[in-house]
């Protein structure tokens, strides 16, 4: 028996549909503002330290939904800051001063 679409179940179909939609538009906008967050103290920074980093990543862990899609990864340019700061990670921990500092980026890598 198939179901009746009446006016109120298709005003919430629409409500429900535009919640998640602003709750998606939402969670990407943060997304956003933490890569930027991270370009700034891992790439714009010539003297980033391990622990903000740790810290940021850490947030953008907890901000991202488990179920987000590569392409929303694409559309706010979040993979991209990914992929460069993970690679400025590396760069840091070879050029290391001390053993404690290599292992604070190694910390910050396993992320």
């Amino acid at each position: 028996q198939k179901a009746k679409i009446t006016p109120i179940t298709l005003c919430w179909t629409m409500v429900k549909s535009s919640s998640s939609t602003a709750a998606a538009a939402a969670t990407e906008q943060r997304l956003i503002q933490l890569g930027e967050l991270i370009t700034k103290e891992s790439l714009n920074n010539p003297t980033p330290t391990a622990e903000t980093c740790r810290d940021l990543l850490t947030e953008f862990q907890k901000e991202t939904p488990h179920n987000i899609s590569l392409a929303s990864l694409e559309a706010t340019g979040v993979a991209k800051v990914l992929v460069k700061a993970r690679k400025s990670f590396k760069r840091h921990k070879r050029t290391a001063s001390g053993t404690s500092e290599e292992e604070a980026w190694d910390n910050v890598l396993r992320a």
